[in-house]
């Protein structure tokens, strides 16, 4: 048995900073989201309702949460217009009031301690289904020193399903400390873009499911003249990425057969 301690050397962390702002359109591409000062965030809902029997307080439920709050910036992406009322009817001609549209978001922000700082980590933040509110801006004079507009923007969300035994979220959090560097490589190269593929919202249910089976999952895709095949992302899950560069393993649905000799499979098509 040991007594507990406390304030231990790299044991005080702390949370601070927000970067990488991504604005999902519809079609789920990824803009950056420069500018972006702040994410503010203030679920509702979740106050307990007693139930009483007999005069005795039998049960005590929490309601449903939703996640909701406030989004900063001193600007933003110009498709985002589009989802805050603003329609351009013409090069240089723009009305609002106009419908506003959902869109997704995701942001980062940094993990630090005593001993690293803010270099420790971060935490990925992906928010799903947001819909932002009408929201007060203020112009004013120009005076000795410019100070430019912070435009400040409400909003809620819808939640998404995240599987049976989970209530609906609209809120996903990815910890860069506690989550495999393929794993992470592999979400960044999925919502900030690579050299191969174009930045995407990431669905929650594949999200759910590359962290259940350890990594990326990749599809054998045979060429019909030479037999050869090369793996593809986002297919049909035969195999995953590991954390050795070029080792992969089979997944439980793959099409991969194994045969009589030792490390020989043929596919399933």
């Amino acid at each position: 048995m040991t007594r507990l301690e406390w304030n231990k050397t790299g044991d005080r962390f702390f949370e601070a900073g927000v970067d990488r702002g991504v604005f999902f359109a519809a079609n789920g591409t990824g803009i950056p989201w420069n500018g972006l000062v702040s994410v503010n965030e203030a679920p509702s809902g979740g106050e307990p309702t007693p139930y009483y029997i007999d005069g005795v307080k039998y049960l005590n439920i929490a309601e449903l949460e939703e996640y909701g709050g406030t989004i900063e910036a001193y600007t933003y992406p110009e498709r985002f217009a589009d989802y805050d009322g603003s329609v351009e009817l013409h090069d240089g001609l723009s009305i609002n009031l106009q419908e506003r549209q959902p869109f997704g978001l995701s942001y980062r922000t940094r993990i630090g301690n005593d001993l690293e700082g803010v270099d420790y980590g971060y935490k990925i933040h992906i928010i799903y289904n947001v819909l932002v509110s009408p929201s007060t801006r203020a112009y004013s004079t120009i005076g000795g020193s410019l100070d430019p507009i912070n435009f400040s923007w409400n909003f809620t969300t819808t939640p998404v399903y995240a599987g049976n035994n989970y209530r609906r979220t609209a809120h996903v959090l990815i910890d860069s400390t506690k989550t495999s560097s393929n794993l992470i490589r592999a979400v960044e190269d999925h919502i900030y873009g690579s050299s191969t593929r174009s930045p995407k919202l990431i669905d929650l249910e594949k999200l759910i499911y590359w962290f259940e089976s350890g990594g990326e999952p990749l599809e054998i895709l045979p060429h019909t003249t030479t037999g050869m095949a090369e793996l593809i992302q986002d297919g049909k899950r035969d195999l995953v990425t590991t954390e050795v560069e070029g080792l992969h393993t089979k997944l439980s649905d793959s099409r991969l057969t194994e045969t009589t000799t030792p490390g020989l499979y043929t596919l399933e098509t």
